[in-house]
């Protein structure tokens, strides 16, 4: 599973003391939690202050949490992310605070590929004298270099 860590280094979200546009992160707080079935969820909560109203802090920080990617786990296992929906909320003197609840589900890519190799085979897409699994071998270690680590 990626601890929460690494999902927000992945992510790319801020640390405290940093600005994004005009406003100052005074507080970055995520968790994980185990959902089951390889499903984890990552409550995130941030307190920003800066000149603007909730229309502009939904503005800047709307391209974070609504980006998507994939990233390995230390055991080596994929996983989809996405940061979830953000709620904002005005704690007055030009101060927000930004909740999201991000999730990241494992995908099984080995089963996914070779299902699809077995179709494009079976359809004469590709000749059956392939090696599957070298195919399938040989493109993980390229997508897993590709991807977040």
């Amino acid at each position: 599973m990626p601890f929460a860590k690494k999902y927000s280094k992945h992510m790319k979200l801020p640390k405290e003391g940093e600005f994004i546009d005009n406003f100052l992160i005074e507080l970055v707080k995520i968790e994980h939690i185990a959902m089951g079935s390889g499903k984890y969820e990552y409550p995130t909560e941030m307190i920003v202050s800066g000149k603007g109203g909730k229309k502009q802090v939904k503005d800047v920080f709307k391209k974070l949490f609504d980006q998507r990617i994939t990233l390995f786990s230390g055991y080596g296992n994929p996983y989809q992310c996405q940061g979830g929906r953000m709620e904002i909320e005005s704690l007055g003197e030009r101060k927000y605070k930004i909740k999201a609840r991000g999730s990241c589900v494992r995908f099984f890519l080995k089963r996914e590929l070779y299902e699809f190799l077995l179709f494009l085979v079976k359809n004469d897409y590709l000749p059956e004298k392939i090696d599957e699994k070298k195919l399938i071998e040989d493109y993980i270690k390229i997508y897993h270099r590709k991807t977040a680590k």
